[in-house]
């Protein structure tokens, strides 16, 4: 007996070495963050984008750049997603220290609003003159998408600025009001003129002028024109159903859950697919209140986030949680790795855990987060010491060039993620909005939600692999129990000792 006792004790061992083995995450120099360093590189990064402040005369805006020769040129895209960013950082932290420079940056974009009511591309401080502009050009998309959210959330938390906001809300609708109506097609979408002459209808901007459509709309029904609000509601659900149409349903093709760039349906580009779940979050957030008799299913649109998280973040994304440039019939496209594609990506999924709850999908935004920060497989952190990020990785390594453009989509993200305790520790509680810019709940773990969470050499602030060794324990005790009850076979009244202590160690386990 003795011997069988020293046998079994040496299997438990064992088997409990190789669960241990095979359930923890295999690091890398795992990189940590804490609130207080989250908090750091979002100033640092707030810091680089002040730096650009530039101003010549009557005229102010933030350069793209201010290395070079190039002419200094304040583009619309990038103030805009200043606004988004500075406007959120307002949002989430209920402070109006950056209200001066979100309010720098709404200007410079309104100052390239030309007669037309659409944006000009950018301003040229050297020959004071406007980019292309005089059609709804696709980075109109990001202007109505930064002004309109800003004027939301920010009134929403404090309207003692209601009527600075609905200025500007006034001078978004001169866009819209021109352009929409000629621009959106009978399908639904919007179409975008490009520099290269070519008007096409990209699911990535439609996505992003959606988010800015149901933001105008939800400031209009609270502090400005019910009907307004009923006609820009319409128009965001003619985009998002022809959005809904362009995700792949079919679990058997290799795009599903992706959004496909056009109607070509050949190619599912990572940047594009979060602006259009930009677009999607923000009509789900909306839709009940805004278009109240239009019976919009928001479990479908549960499910279109679900299948997009599923299918196509966690299909394209690496082991240390890059994400791949986009994928094709042919297989995933993973060069280059933009930092752009995973900052968007991840504010889109911290808007998708927002909505659904799964703390898997806090866990993929916290490994998003560790990729930029430096858990990738170069071990680059994004931010640069000035607080700028790096372009991204290219199949050779770092791409070393640091922009507005860039740093501005990592900042949302970054201000995205803190709301939401990135980095931090799961479960997080996040607050409730009373209307459609932020409806949160909070997702309860369960063990099969855990057991399906991707571990990587990032460090993980919601530990699964806790949960999956507990389980792995569990069932050892069980196969160690099994084997002891085998051993006991045709010992009857060991056998039915055995038996006994076996039911009293599964009524401790239960």
């Amino acid at each position: 007996m003795t011997r069988l006792r020293c046998q079994l004790r040496r299997a438990a061992i064992l088997l409990l070495m190789i669960v241990m083995f095979a359930v923890l995450p295999v690091s890398q120099s795992p990189v940590s963050a804490s609130p207080a360093e989250s908090e750091a590189r979002i100033l640092r990064a707030i810091a680089y984008v002040k730096g650009q402040y530039y101003v010549v005369g009557n005229f102010s805006g933030f350069l793209r750049s201010s290395g070079g020769d190039e002419n200094p040129r304040s583009y619309a895209e990038d103030d805009a997603l200043i606004v988004l960013a500075l406007s959120s950082y307002q949002e989430t932290h209920f402070t109006t220290v950056f209200n001066g420079f979100l309010k720098k940056a709404v200007e410079s974009l309104l100052h390239m609003q030309g007669s037309r009511g659409d944006f000009g591309q950018y301003y040229d401080f050297q020959n004071s003159t406007l980019g292309q502009s005089g059609r709804l050009y696709y980075w109109n998309a990001f202007a109505i998408m930064g002004m309109g959210y800003a004027a939301y959330v920010t009134t929403e938390q404090d309207n003692t600025e209601t009527s600075y906001w609905m200025t500007v809300v006034n001078r978004v609708r001169l866009c819209v009001d021109a352009w929409l109506p000629r621009s959106q097609i009978k399908s639904g979408a919007v179409v975008f003129a490009f520099p290269d002459g070519i008007d096409r209808a990209d699911v990535g901007y439609n996505g992003a002028l959606l988010m800015g459509l149901m933001h105008v709309a939800a400031f209009e029904y609270y502090w400005g024109s019910r009907s307004v609000a009923e006609t820009y509601a319409q128009y965001s659900k003619r985009i998002a159903d022809w959005l809904l149409g362009l995700q792949e349903g079919s679990p058997s093709s290799w795009g599903f859950g992706g959004f496909y760039g056009n109607e070509s349906r050949s190619l599912e580009p990572t940047l594009e697919n979060a602006f259009a779940m930009f677009g999607i979050n923000g009509y789900y957030k909306g839709a009940g209140l805004l278009l109240p008799n239009q019976h919009i299913s928001l479990e479908g649109l549960r499910t279109v986030m679900q299948d997009w998280a599923q299918g196509y973040v966690e299909k394209t994304m690496d082991a240390w949680g890059g994400v791949a440039y986009g994928r094709n019939s042919s297989g995933l496209i993973s060069h280059p790795k933009l930092t752009q594609a995973t900052s968007a990506t991840l504010a889109a999924m911290v808007d998708v855990w927002i909505d659904l709850g799964p703390p898997v999908f806090w866990n993929d935004s916290s490994r998003l987060y560790g990729w930029i920060i430096g858990g990738n497989e170069q071990s680059v952190d994004m931010q640069t010491d000035a607080g700028g990020f790096y372009a991204g990785l290219g199949s050779q390594g770092i791409l070393p060039n640091t922009d507005l453009t860039t740093t501005a989509f990592a900042l949302y993200s970054f201000i995205r993620a803190q709301y939401v305790s990135i980095p931090g520790t799961y479960p997080v509680q996040t607050t409730k909005s009373r209307t459609a810019s932020i409806t949160t709940t909070v997702g309860q773990a369960t063990s099969s939600e855990a057991q399906s969470t991707i571990t990587s050499p990032v460090k993980q602030t919601f530990n699964a692999g806790s949960i999956m060794f507990a389980i792995a324990l569990l069932i050892a005790l069980g196969i160690l129990g099994g084997f002891f009850a085998f051993r006991s076979l045709g010992r009857k009244s060991k056998g039915r000792a055995a038996r006994s202590r076996l039911r009293r160690r599964s009524a401790m386990a239960q």
